[in-house]
């Protein structure tokens, strides 16, 4: 099992990890918003396939029913999605390799996932449990874990973007993420039918902002709770090229702390023509930042070690 304990995003991770192949449990959803959320992605609406950035990418396969039934991320393991007969997400088996690592259960209330729980293999061993609550307005704004000890905190700009994210262990502040927001280009992640939120990740609300983020500064802290720059992009400098229905097919980021560029590149299918924006052309950024610090993945759950041991690694290697 492969044990890259750092990688951050943009489109950035976070605390999820609920649920439940229960049907008893599942009745608690209404089938009206079952069947919106399953109808309510036209035909000719983009689907994401890949997305790729300099420390690994993410591939996207689709079902006949236009659902996101595989999701293989870098340096991490395969996610299969299984849906009831209504298009909600209901189980993901996470894979490395062959091997079958966790089975993972979703629980609704509505129309929004109120529990993950996830289980080691095929077994009814619990590995993690996750809580998560909204506010009036239906935005997910805290996912926690009493097993594991750790949970994440989200605010929300007026146009319906993750603002911040807290992540604590243990009570206590271990990452910050400040997103930074410019233009109403649209967030590529709302372009995964059946995925509504990043499970895989401490910060999954990054899959529901409305826009593309333009910036974003992730800070570590100490066991002394005193903060670390790890990176930060400069809205000012951010440059998009943009294509299908307004979905970004490249971004590029400075980070004011490393003094480099990093590129992103989308790729899309069932995509309507569209005007692209911006005068070079779009090219995959190279797999080069072996070693550096991956804003896709911060901590990993398939990994041999639990969260806060991979805190204590991390700040080892990060904090000097």
């Amino acid at each position: 099992m492969k044990k890259n304990y750092l990688k951050l995003i943009s489109s950035f991770l976070m605390a999820a990890l609920f649920i439940t192949g229960c049907q008893k449990d599942l009745k608690e959803t209404s089938p009206e918003a079952d069947l919106q959320s399953a109808k309510g992605k036209p035909k000719n609406e983009c689907r994401l396939t890949n997305l790729t950035f300099p420390f690994g990418e993410y591939n996207y396969h689709y079902n006949s029913q236009g659902l996101c039934d595989e999701w293989d991320i870098s340096d991490y393991g395969l996610f299969k999605q299984e849906y009831n007969a209504n298009g909600r997400l209901i189980k993901s088996k996470l894979y490395d390799g062959t091997n079958l690592i966790y089975t993972i259960h979703f629980f609704y209330e509505g129309n929004k996932v109120v529990k993950e729980i996830w289980y080691d293999g095929n077994t009814t061993n619990v590995i993690d449990e996750v809580i998560y609550s909204y506010n009036v307005k239906g935005q997910m704004v805290r996912g926690e874990s009493f097993m594991n000890d750790y949970y994440t905190i989200e605010t929300w700009t007026p146009e319906g973007n993750t603002a911040t994210w807290d992540f604590f262990i243990g009570g206590n502040p271990f990452y910050t993420g400040i997103v930074t927001y410019t233009q109403p280009i649209k967030n590529p992640y709302l372009a995964i039918p059946g995925i509504e939120y990043g499970f895989p990740f401490i910060n999954p609300t990054y899959n529901q902002s409305k826009w593309s983020n333009a910036g974003e500064k992730i800070i570590i802290y100490d066991e002394n709770g005193d903060p670390f720059v790890l990176s930060d992009y400069d809205p000012l400098q951010t440059t998009w090229q943009v294509g299908h229905q307004n979905y970004p097919l490249s971004t590029n980021f400075f980070d004011l702390v490393s003094q480099e560029w990093f590129s992103t590149t989308f790729e899309y299918e069932n995509c309507e023509p569209g005007n692209v924006s911006g005068n070079s052309p779009v090219t995959k950024p190279s797999l080069t930042a072996t070693g550096k610090i991956n804003r896709m993945m911060l901590l990993k759950r398939n990994s041999s070690k639990s969260i806060k041991e991979q805190a204590k690694e991390i700040r080892r290697q990060l904090i000097k």
